[in-house]
């Protein structure tokens, strides 16, 4: 395929489409949690109920949402077809599970169930009573005689785009293709449908521009407040019936035909109108996501000076920062310390600490680099602390340096174990015991250049002795003698052969 074409294609079964099409249907269940959390513009602060029924009381919004969406994920992931993608949409010429890619990258993905289950929402872990009817009846022959291979209605089960693609309206062409495949593949199939969430906006555009119809409106929000604004203490003709009040609310939730969540606003107030003696603190305490807009307005020294930032991290995340840049955190884990391997370590985590997209990527990476989550039950926090004081209480196993002395900024890493209840030192992790071990690298020997000779070079005691008794060569040199204090001669004696003629007697040689 070229680069930059675009191509849906089946599901094909292996590890890469597998891990791909879990994360991705995890994701899509979790998505609409950061919509629920999100403000309507159109309904101030009341916009945070829009997506659950509740009943209210004046008071700071506490939602619970979060249980809600993680059991609807782990609901869909156990569900039949997940669990065998393969066989379980095959069983209809009308089912499919196909993948949306452009060049490399993924864009999103579609599933359509038209088999017999495709109105049911059972998951793998159903009754044994239930499995064994099922069983009964396939064995008998009446699962084949009075449900056919394809009913008259089909149901799409998974649909996600990336947000990346969705400007593109890459999901109008997923679900173009999806319709047209399924009625050319089977007469029998007479209608498609779906249940969406309603907080994600672009599946339902795309939805009625394929021509869907809403058919089902989901069950209306139950809302009451009672606002006690106005009954402010000491200004009223009469004084604030707490009992009164109380019963009130109990009232509210037991007339309430559903799960009622309650909504208390403005609490110091309420303290306050109890008349409380002691003087009221003001905490602000968020548990939002590292991708939240929020999160920088919060972080700034205007907005408090004292300040206070959990982060949670896999254990994978220092696995990784052990075997790619090889250092591990030092054992007090603050970042005030000043050895050599604790400056090192903190070079390369507090960058990598503020790319939560990279540290997502690192443990649910859908390539053969992914380290996975490790244990569940075990957290590396990253605890980052300005301008602690005596009115900023921090908790931690792991000692701090600099105890009662007021800081720019230290951060800290220590770590959480369900098993063991709470704080623990990163040390005591069992996902991060082979971060702590030292490897001991084995250098070779140097090869010994006589090991393969077929003569002895060593030598004997009594040959070294004879050896040693040897004068080296020049071994003179560089000694002064007694002749180089005596004056140079030469000592002639005239013989037979000199030439004794007259004009040039040997005899005139003066010497």
């Amino acid at each position: 395929m070229a680069e930059n074409d675009a191509l849906i294609r089946p599901y094909v079964h292996g590890d890469e489409d597998n891990r791909l099409v879990r994360f991705t249907v995890a994701k899509a269940a979790m998505e609409p949690l950061a919509a629920a959390n999100r403000k309507d513009p159109h309904f101030g602060s009341w916009g945070y109920l829009r997506p659950l029924p509740g009943f209210a009381v004046m008071s700071l919004p506490i939602m619970r949402q979060r249980p809600e969406f993680e059991k609807q994920s782990i609901e869909t992931l156990k569900r039949p077809d997940i669990a065998n993608i393969t066989e379980y949409y095959s069983r209809s010429p009308s089912s499919g599970f196909w993948i949306y890619d452009f060049g490399n990258q993924f864009v999103g993905l579609i599933a359509v169930d038209a088999s017999t289950d495709s109105l049911s929402d059972d998951t793998v872990s159903s009754s044994q009573e239930a499995a064994r009817e099922t069983a009964r009846s396939i064995t008998s022959g009446k699962d084949k005689i009075h449900k056919p291979n394809t009913p008259p209605t089909a149901v799409i089960r998974h649909f996600y785009v990336a947000e990346l693609y969705r400007t593109a309206v890459a999901q109008n062409d997923l679900i173009t293709f999806a319709v047209k495949r399924i009625f050319e593949s089977s007469s029998v199939v007479e209608r498609i449908r779906m249940t969406p969430s309603p907080l994600m906006d672009y599946i339902e555009h795309s939805l009625k521009s394929a021509g869907f119809e809403v058919i089902e409106q989901g069950p209306k929000v139950e809302l009451k407040v009672i606002d006690w604004t106005n009954d402010v203490p000491g200004y009223g003709d009469s004084p604030v019936d707490w009992k009164l009040r109380i019963d009130e609310i109990q009232s509210a939730i037991k007339g309430s035909s559903r799960d009622a969540t309650v909504v208390i606003d403005s609490v110091d107030t309420i303290e306050e109108d109890l008349e409380s003696p002691s003087e009221a603190s003001s905490r602000l305490v968020c548990h939002i996501t590292a991708l939240s807009p929020v999160l920088p307005f919060l972080k700034q020294p205007r907005f408090a000076p004292s300040f206070i930032h959990l982060i949670a991290h896999p254990p994978a995340l220092l696995t990784h920062l052990s075997r790619a840049y090889l250092t591990s955190p030092p054992s007090s884990s603050s970042s005030s310390s000043d050895s050599p391997d604790a400056l090192k370590f903190w070079r390369v985590f507090v960058p990598l600490s503020d790319r939560p997209l990279e540290i997502e990527a690192l443990v649910f990476g859908s390539d053969e680099h992914a380290e996975g989550g490790g244990s569940p039950d075990e957290l590396v926090v990253e605890i980052l602390v300005r301008g602690r004081g005596a009115d900023v209480p921090i908790i931690s196993s792991v000692p701090v340096s600099g105890s009662g002395k007021r800081k720019g900024i230290e951060r800290v890493l220590e770590g959480w174990s369900v098993s063991k209840g709470g704080p623990v030192p990163l040390e005591e992790l069992d996902s991060l015991k082979n971060v702590w071990k030292k490897k001991i690298l084995s250098q070779p020997e140097a090869p010994d250049p006589t090991k393969d000779l077929t003569f002895n070079l060593s030598l004997t005691d009594s040959q070294q002795a004879s050896r040693s008794q040897v004068p080296l060569p020049y071994e003179h040199n560089g000694r002064s003698t007694s002749s180089q204090n005596q004056s140079a001669h030469i000592f002639y004696d005239p013989d037979s052969a000199d030439d004794l003629d007259d004009e040039d007697p040997d005899e005139d040689l003066d010497l």
